[in-house]
């Protein structure tokens, strides 16, 4: 996969967001880590058979069916699944425009480009809007998971859950699995040393609770490259981040 060439085709053509751009890149790598490369699909068939197989309908989820890819998918599994297949789609868009002429690898940037490029797309003024503290963020979570918005197939089993002298901020609880699911928030950008943090409350809770399988969520305003390199280390740990958005219902 040409990650950075594409993540520099996402900032031109589609966003002026870096975190959206690094976003859709690592929706990419995970696809590749799972189903193959996306050049070779790319090759074979325009990546359509790979676009059939990330679908996964309401009426699949009625029926309780596996979806067809192999990725692993925390919380829901259709937006999970609807959020790789867009991605996808903006990789084969991406491939088209150097297929046809429309883009070239490697283009330099306009002089005006090259001299604000690093202000653009790292000036937190154009970022997306951040929670004011952790146990907002934590706060806020909780009320969707219980309102069955979030995490459908998890109960929660504690809220700032003590074990080993350290607090995880939310621990959930498979409907029908022996299987627990530690999520670790951070407000701002998630970087490596949260790495470190996710594992060890892995192995303390696969101490205390043997018969369980173990896995592990960091949700982020922004995910660091570092922590997507750490992260791919270690299946039972994934990586999100979250968008807060505002919608208005009229009254009167």
């Amino acid at each position: 996969m040409l990650e950075k060439e594409f993540y520099y085709w996402l900032l031109r053509k589609r966003t002026d967001n870096q975190n959206t751009a690094s976003s859709r890149k690592s929706n990419c790598l995970r696809v590749c880590e799972y189903e193959g490369d996306l050049d070779a699909h790319f090759e074979k068939d325009a990546c359509q058979s790979l676009i059939e197989k990330l679908s996964y309908s309401k009426e699949d989820e009625r029926n309780n069916r596996p979806p067809k890819h192999k990725i692993p998918i925390v919380g829901n599994k259709i937006t999970g699944s609807a959020t790789l297949k867009y991605a996808v789609s903006l990789y084969v868009e991406f491939k088209n425009d150097i297929k046809n002429g429309y883009y070239q690898l490697n283009q330099p940037f306009s002089k005006d480009d090259s001299d604000n490029f690093e202000r653009e797309f790292t000036d937190e003024s154009v970022d997306k809007y951040r929670m004011k503290s952790e146990s907002e963020l934590r706060d806020l979570l909780e009320y969707l998971i219980r309102s069955e918005k979030l995490f459908l197939e998890y109960n929660i089993y504690g809220i700032e859950y003590l074990i080993g002298g350290k607090k995880i901020d939310i621990l959930l609880e498979h409907k029908t699995k022996d299987e627990l699911l530690a999520l670790e928030l951070k407000k701002d950008k998630g970087k490596y040393d949260v790495f470190g943090q996710i594992s060890m409350y892995l192995g303390l809770l696969g101490e205390k609770f043997s018969d369980k399988a173990i896995y592990g969520v960091v949700i982020a305003c922004e995910i660091d490259e570092s922590l997507i390199k750490a992260a791919q280390t270690n299946k039972n740990v994934k990586l999100m981040e979250y968008n807060v958005e505002l919608s208005l219902s009229e009254i009167v």
